[in-house]
């Protein structure tokens, strides 16, 4: 009588058993079995799932998702906006400074000119006129100081010219009308004074009538008083008194 056996039979890929050989059984959800002759499956490695049994290998869950475990039987989890995977670890992690991201991705994007990162760097937003981008980061829009300007989405503040003062947005130079001046320094364009006039836009000063002369209502010209009339301390032409005449 023959007394030898058999040698048992090993267990194919995706099934395992006691010493690798039959009885087998199937591997499990969120693992698997790429050997024949397995004594256990291994688990699905980070950034991998399988939601099948007797698997030969575990799916990739895909740029942008990933598993917070291993041996995970179902799909994965995206990563949240503001955040990307990073391939080489497999874990979602914050978006660089001035980059940004709606989630679910392996890449943050730039923000670009005259924009900055809102709600936790989910998406890029433009600074509103008057304001200028703060580069380094772009993590916030900052106002334009005193005497500059900027348009809508810059990075920058531009300043104004004498005579050319900002507007109350500080989106844009104001070129001052004849009748009005802006001297350096000034944030709005002011009206001649009295006995002064200006013809010219953009002027950074106004020029004095001089004796006898008096601007018209505008500030525009100098005008002489009439025969019979004279520049008074108010700078009006006013009639001579009786007896009196002005030459």
């Amino acid at each position: 009588q023959d007394n030898c056996l058999e040698d048992p039979t090993p267990c194919d890929p995706g099934w395992y058993g006691p010493n690798g050989a039959e009885p087998c059984s199937p591997c499990a959800e969120g693992k698997y079995g790429n050997t024949t002759g397995m004594s256990d499956c291994d688990k699905c490695a980070p950034d991998h799932y399988m939601p099948y049994t007797n698997a030969t290998k575990c799916l990739r869950c895909g740029d942008g998702r990933v598993t917070n475990d291993v041996g995970l039987p179902w799909s994965c989890s995206g990563c949240e906006a503001g955040t990307f995977e990073n391939v080489s670890s497999s874990v979602c992690q914050q978006c660089p400074s001035a980059w940004v991201s709606r989630g679910g991705t392996s890449a943050c994007m730039p923000c670009s000119t005259g924009e900055i990162t809102v709600n936790g760097q989910a998406a890029c937003q433009k600074c509103a006129p008057g304001f200028h981008a703060l580069m380094a980061d772009r993590s916030d829009c900052s106002s334009c100081p005193n005497g500059w300007v900027a348009g809508y989405g810059k990075d920058t503040c531009t300043e104004c010219q004498d005579g050319e003062p900002a507007n109350s947005a500080r989106s844009a130079c104001i070129t001052c009308s004849p009748g009005a001046y802006a001297a350096d320094g000034d944030v709005q364009c002011k009206r001649c004074p009295d006995d002064f006039y200006s013809m010219i836009e953009g002027a950074t000063e106004c020029t004095p009538c001089g004796d006898g002369k008096v601007p018209n209502n505008a500030k525009t010209v100098c005008e002489a008083c009439q025969a019979g009339q004279f520049e008074n301390d108010s700078k009006e032409c006013e009639g001579c008194p009786d007896a009196w005449w002005a030459g």
